[in-house]
């Protein structure tokens, strides 16, 4: 046989074998992408930035949202411990800053009445918090990864309030209250590096809080609630 037609046979068989497995190759790439429904895919990726057995910190930017007559603003302050991927327990503390809104004015103005208030200078406490959800996004060629967790705790609330002379318009005072607290949160922590993420959370306060005294002396208590919007910059060790 001469050379030529032997080199034309091992092109035919080479091409006979890597062709069929470069189908074979797409093949089972194309059923990898659209897997029947009985298929299970539960890690498609490995986690960058591991957390279990390290203490981290952080500390922030408190808004306060949803009161009625008051403008809040403070600082946020934790620290805490990944006991794995999964669970953490932390201790933070907040500390608020009150300011009339002009909701409260347009009511003084209108009806030259001071409405029930109440503001709180502080508040600390713990929570427990649990990491189901981890991920990584691509914007701008940079590829960015967090976790979505969400807490539950209890939580100690200083303030005031002028629930016993809210119904005296003679009267502007403000007493001193102490409330234990039942917190829900969730946040999401994206992180800037291995060691330093940002953070942004949402936390509910739940108390059990009275309402204004009546002109008899009495008061009502009902469930209420303190909501708060976290911006922080948080570390790990």
């Amino acid at each position: 046989m001469k050379w030529t037609n032997k080199l034309i046979l091992a092109i035919a068989i080479s091409f006979s074998v890597f062709g069929k497995n470069a189908v074979a190759s797409d093949q089972n790439l194309y059923d990898f992408l659209w897997l029947d429904p009985d298929k299970s895919v539960y890690v498609l990726q490995n986690k960058f930035f591991e957390k279990k057995k390290m203490f981290f910190g952080s500390v922030g930017f408190n808004l306060g949202v949803g009161n009625e007559f008051q403008s809040v603003k403070g600082l946020n302050g934790a620290f805490g411990y990944y006991f794995n991927e999964l669970f953490s327990v932390q201790l933070f503390y907040n500390h608020y800053s009150n300011k009339d809104n002009q909701t409260l004015e347009n009511v003084q103005r209108v009806n030259g009445v001071t409405p029930f208030i109440r503001r709180f200078d502080a508040e600390y406490g713990a929570i427990l918090s649990y990491y189901p959800f981890y991920g990584k996004i691509n914007t701008f060629n940079k590829i960015i990864y967090f976790d979505w967790y969400f807490g539950l705790g209890v939580s100690q609330l200083k303030g005031e309030s002028n629930a016993i002379t809210a119904q005296d318009e003679n009267i502007d005072r403000y007493d001193k209250e102490s409330f234990v607290g039942a917190v829900v949160k969730t946040g999401v922590k994206v992180y800037a590096t291995k060691k330093i993420q940002l953070g942004f959370d949402y936390t509910k306060t739940y108390y059990n809080g009275n309402g204004p005294e009546r002109s008899d002396g009495s008061s009502e208590k009902s469930l209420s609630t303190k909501d708060d919007l976290v911006f922080s910059v948080g570390f790990s060790f």
